[in-house]
């Protein structure tokens, strides 16, 4: 049986540039930002504004809803019974949303 896990933003953004293939470097660039700032908002050190996270969610081509309901997903067991990653991509994707 699952239990429902919340990400941090942190998560769901690393989640998301890793599915995506980015580098903390590319997808900074893209934002015209420092990597610096990009690794901040994925360790939770700092929180995106809304204008970040509209050009955030832009680049990944979703919406700052669907950024916000990534966060909710489920962790996903493995064969044997243990916890494993939490794929973003593989929860998202049973969901239906992607």
């Amino acid at each position: 049986m699952s239990d429902n896990y919340e990400l941090t933003i942190g998560e769901v953004l690393k989640e998301l540039r890793d599915f995506h293939g980015y580098t903390q470097k590319e997808i900074s660039k893209q934002l015209n930002i420092t990597s610096q700032a990009y690794s901040n908002y994925e360790k939770n050190k700092r929180t995106p504004d809304v204008e970040m996270m509209y050009k955030i969610a832009q680049s990944y081509g979703k919406t700052i809803d669907q950024l916000i309901d990534y966060r909710y997903t489920k962790q996903i067991e493995d064969s044997k019974n243990h916890f494993a990653d939490r794929s973003l991509y593989r929860a998202v994707s049973d969901s239906g949303i992607i």
